[in-house]
């Protein structure tokens, strides 16, 4: 028997339950700020206290407490005298005044502010990067000319340092600012570059082909831009991207749609838009309806085209009616991935510099050491070479004072020879006396 259970309790455990997910969610965004923030206190040098300060700021859910927290980090790199922290800093306050508050004279100010410094310094990678968030402001607020120039100057400079990240988003943002102007030879040029440099870095190009697509849709050439459709629809699986599977079926519905086969390109536009209206999807809406109200009018479904464009302008209304908003949801994503990449170089740079310092020290020690049991080896060689010398010598000399000795006894020898021999045959001394005596006496004389 199943007892009763009241809708009031229900609702009360249903709260008790988003309540203890909620204080867990909040703990733990609690925890990770207090990692941060012991990290931060130990942290081994003013570098490394300034990355995690950088890093630190997006646990902070509040966006007025997370722009705080980036200022900090500013004035900390501006007290200690890092350039790249100042640079790095002003940038990132300057892309929170964009794309968070939406704030053109903020953003410009900040990010103006980091390109002076960099410039100052002869901080490359920061004038690259303060160039091209000028560029993505200028775009975002429909001043394309000086986007333009912004982008071409930091593609200069990022193709210098050899950055294929940054290149890659130079090249894409001038074939959109250029797309923008409706200078769609142009525009295909530069995407055509931003391909060339994403094959070559292995850099996953779905973002570009769909823009490449629509150039091809706007220029006609249909089996151009079919051909795209098929490498975007491979590029979004290869990043195992299941969100790309609406664009290509926006991209083929459009192709359909300037082939004159409109039902065919309502049913491509159907997954997409249901997708788009289910998710609340205003990137995907704002691209979706315009040829899907163009595909129903075609169509002779006024009615369903009616209420498509209803709709198109109601979103327009909720994103205040200008193409700043739209821009800024598509341009977000890939400009924070940038600046991460950007910030994980520089310490990638500085590990590497660090492991070059070390290996540099340990081949000095090691050719220190190695010169040192080389001279070692040499004056042990000598000392060895000179007592053999000098025991050869002390050897010879022993073997001619033998030789001496032994012709000396033999010089010796011969002349007691001889004088046994002499006295043989000469008569003795006192012999001759006794003769002479002899002598003497028979002699009268």
């Amino acid at each position: 028997m199943i007892k009763y259970f009241p809708p009031f309790r229900f609702v009360f455990c249903s709260l008790i339950f988003l309540f203890t997910i909620f204080s867990i969610d909040l703990n733990a965004q609690k925890r990770k700020i207090d990692s941060m923030e012991k990290l931060i206190a130990v942290a081994p040098n003013d570098s490394a206290r300034i990355a995690l300060m950088f890093d630190g700021a997006k646990f902070y859910t509040d966006t007025a407490q997370r722009v705080r927290k980036m200022k900090e980090a500013y004035s900390y790199a501006e007290k200690c005298g890092s350039v790249w922290g100042q640079a790095s800093t002003q940038a990132k306050i300057g892309f929170y005044y964009m794309f968070i508050y939406v704030d053109y004279p903020l953003a410009t100010y900040w990010t103006t502010r980091s390109l002076k410094v960099s410039l100052n310094h002869n901080y490359n990678a920061g004038v690259g990067q303060a160039y091209q968030q000028l560029g993505i402001i200028s775009h975002v607020f429909d001043d394309e000319i000086s986007a333009i120039d912004y982008f071409k100057k930091a593609a200069a400079i990022n193709e210098k340092l050899n950055l294929p990240k940054s290149l890659r988003t130079n090249y894409s943002m001038l074939g959109l600012s250029y797309m923008e102007l409706h200078l769609l030879d142009t525009s295909l040029f530069y995407y055509l570059k931003a391909k060339q440099v994403s094959i070559t870095n292995k850099i996953n190009p779905s973002v570009l082909y769909v823009n490449m697509t629509n150039i091809y849709i706007d220029l006609n050439m249909l089996d151009s831009a079919e051909r795209y459709v098929k490498l975007t629809d491979e590029a979004y699986k290869a990043a195992q991207n299941e969100y790309g599977e609406h664009w290509v079926n926006l991209l083929s519905g459009e192709i359909e749609l300037k082939r004159g086969n409109i039902q065919r390109a309502l049913a491509f536009f159907q997954e997409p838009i249901d997708y788009a209206r289910k998710s609340q999807n205003e990137e995907l809406l704002t691209a979706v309806l315009p040829p899907l109200i163009k595909a129903y009018k075609l169509a002779g479904k006024y009615k369903d085209g009616f209420f498509a464009l209803e709709e198109l302008n109601n979103l327009n209304d909720s994103i205040s009616g200008t193409k700043s908003a739209g821009k800024v949801l598509a341009i977000r994503k890939q400009f924070e991935e940038e600046q991460l990449a950007e910030i994980e170089k520089l310490k990638q740079e500085k590990n590497n510099a660090a492991h070059k310092a070390e290996i540099k020290d340990r081949n000095n020690i090691i050719w220190g050491g190695g010169v040192l049991l080389l001279l070692i080896s040499l004056f042990g060689i000598i000392v060895l070479r000179s007592y053999r010398q000098k025991k050869k010598a002390n050897h010879e000399i022993m073997v001619q004072k033998s030789i001496i000795e032994e012709k000396q006894k033999e010089i010796v020898d011969s002349i007691h020879y001889a004088k046994r021999i002499q006295s043989s045959i000469l008569p003795t001394e006192k012999y001759m006396e006794k003769k002479l005596i002899e002598l003497k006496k028979t002699d009268p004389k």
